[in-house]
């Protein structure tokens, strides 16, 4: 049996590129943070439905398909960070604050609004990040 032809060379790229990926671990130091500081977009058309995790991925907002909302947040190691707001009139805008990790947990990303008011509803629990892929959990903090 020969294999060969368009349809092995396409299932050999899709399964040696999804191989080749580095999806990263949980970070156990803030020294595991160095893929943070990028602008990372929500990638919600490669989770499961009903999934309980969103997937983020590095590249930027246009390159993705049309949405109606993406979650968005742009990290810098000096602390600082913007992300996406959710907005009930459907005009979306990024707002800024700082970014903190948990000090007995480097996994939990904390946000704070300009006001150093904790932001829930973006503050997350980073399950596996890579240079190109993260994978966070909603994360409210108990300050």
């Amino acid at each position: 049996m020969r294999i060969s032809g368009p349809k092995y060379a396409a299932a050999l790229l899709l399964i040696t590129g999804t191989a080749c990926e580095d999806f990263g671990d949980t970070p156990t130091h803030k020294s595991d943070l160095q893929f943070l500081y990028q602008e990372w977009n929500h990638s919600y058309e490669e989770e499961e439905n009903g999934a309980l995790t969103d997937i983020l991925r590095p590249a930027p907002a246009e390159t993705f398909p049309a949405s109606w909302y993406r979650k968005r947040y742009i990290f810098s190691a000096d602390g600082k960070v913007s992300w996406l707001e959710l907005s009930a009139v459907d005009t979306h805008y990024m707002r800024g604050g700082t970014w903190q990790t948990n000090p007995n947990d480097p996994s939990i990303i904390n946000i704070f609004n300009e006001d150093g008011d904790v932001v829930n509803l973006a503050s997350f629990r980073i399950l596996r990040l890579g240079p190109n892929f993260m994978e966070i959990e909603p994360y409210s903090p108990a300050f």
